[in-house]
């Protein structure tokens, strides 16, 4: 599943616990549950940032080796804005956990 849905599933369950706890509805066991899957969440997006982050610095060291290839370059670049995703990802995850 594509990150910028999972962040809109979270955004929108969030929305939804909300008014269910503003109808009076008990949203403990709710609550609960969406928390354990914030962290869970957040748990993998850090393990992917992790990858991410090897994985450009390993294209930025052969980058050095050949400065004109452009496969390196394309890696490199993806590699960077797949980082910034799960970045922000993170970030959104980490808001509602927080509060």
């Amino acid at each position: 599943m594509n990150v910028r849905r999972l962040d809109i599933f979270y955004e929108l369950s969030f929305v939804h616990i909300q008014k269910m706890e503003q109808i009076g509805m008990d949203v403990r066991k709710v609550q609960e549950n969406f928390i354990r899957l914030l962290h869970e969440r957040a748990d993998e997006l850090s393990g992917r940032m992790e990858l991410a982050l090897a994985r450009t610095e390993d294209l930025e060291k052969q980058k050095k080796g050949s400065p004109g290839d452009a496969d390196i370059v394309k890696g490199l670049i993806a590699s960077q804005k797949n980082l910034s995703t799960r970045w922000g990802s993170r970030l959104s995850t980490l808001s509602f956990v927080l509060g």
